[in-house]
This record gives C-alpha cells, structure tokens and sequence, in this order.
C-alpha cells in the first residue's frame, strides 16, 4: 500500500482505496496505511493474495471520539507530536556528536549547482548489471533454517530472507549486490 498524492492509475489486480465521505491530510493516509500493511502483510502472501473480497472485513484498530467517528484531529495531532519528538532527539544527537553545523560548504554548493549540468538518459538495465543465478539448486521446503547465512527468496517482506542456513562459503552468492524474485518481481 503506498498513498498517492497525485492522479494515478492502477494495473489489474491493484486497488484503489479511499476514505469515505472524507478526504484527510497526507499524515493521515500514511497513518492508516501502517495500520493496514501491518494486518495486511502479516496474513497474506503471494500464495495468499490480500484481494479486496478478501481484505475488506480485516479489521484495524483505528481511534474513535465521542462522537463515534474516526478521530481524525487525533491522528493529525499524534502524528505531529511524534515528528516533534523525532525531531528534538534528532537535534539533540547532532548537538551531541558534534554535527549540529549541518551548514552547506562552498563545495557542498558548488556540487549542487553543477547538477544542472547532470544530463538523464533511457539504458537498458543489462547496459550496467550482469546477473548471477543461485550457484547451487536448493530445495526450499527441505532447508533446515538454523544457520547464519541469508537464504533469500521471492518473499515481499524482510528483504527477501525467507531464512538463515548453513553452507559451504563456495555456494554463497557475493553480498553488497541486488536481489530479484522474478516471479513476484521483488527487487531487494
């Protein structure tokens, strides 16, 4: 679930959801869209799609006002609260480490000012990746998941780790790369 703030169109199996009888702020949105991915992600899979026949009776718990409607100036103000408070302890480390100065330098602006001279161009993405498979097949449904190493999968949560195994350093596939479930298409 991702809130789109701009006009938009959806592919098939996709959803478009909106409050009714409502239009609240961005906050908002992106308040009830963790609210919802939280259930949403937990129960549902690739294997068992989160259709909208299937989701719409989840329930949520959401925050009423007396007069028992959702209590929207209450999210509003909770999540300004917490950004507050995000931002003082943000401040607070930086004054404490010592980056509090988190003024530009001439070269920092200098920098900036050439990405005008930064020119954007269509590639093939083959033009800049090569692609490595798995260097040994294995069957997922017999893998023992007590090891150390990252088993990655086509999962869409947790980066694609399914699980951690053990295995000869040899059949490990190099780190600091990407990930790519083609089946689900989930980059990581």
């Amino acid at each position: 679930m991702f809130y789109q703030p701009k006009d938009f169109t959806v592919l098939q199996d996709s959803y478009v959801i909106d409050f009714i009888d409502y239009k609240p702020s961005e906050k908002v949105y992106l308040y009830f869209i963790t609210l919802m991915q939280k259930v949403i992600r937990h129960n549902y899979d690739w294997t068992n799609k989160a259709g909208w026949e299937r989701i719409k009776n989840v329930q949520i718990y959401v925050p009423y006002n007396m007069a028992n409607t959702i209590a929207f100036d209450f999210v509003e103000a909770y999540i300004n609260e917490l950004e507050e408070e995000c931002i003082r302890e943000l401040t607070s480390y930086l004054k404490a480490s010592g980056l509090e100065n988190y003024e530009l330098t001439d070269e920092e602006k200098k920098i900036l000012d050439n990405l005008d001279n930064i020119k954007y161009e269509q590639r093939k993405i083959d033009d800049f990746f090569f692609v490595n498979s798995s260097k040994k097949k294995f069957n997922a449904n017999t893998i023992n998941f007590d090891g150390k190493y990252p088993y990655v999968a086509r999962g869409s949560s947790n980066n694609g780790i399914r699980g951690y195994i053990t295995e000869d350093i040899k059949f490990l596939n190099v780190g600091k790369t990407i990930s790519f479930g083609q089946d689900t298409a989930t980059i990581y």
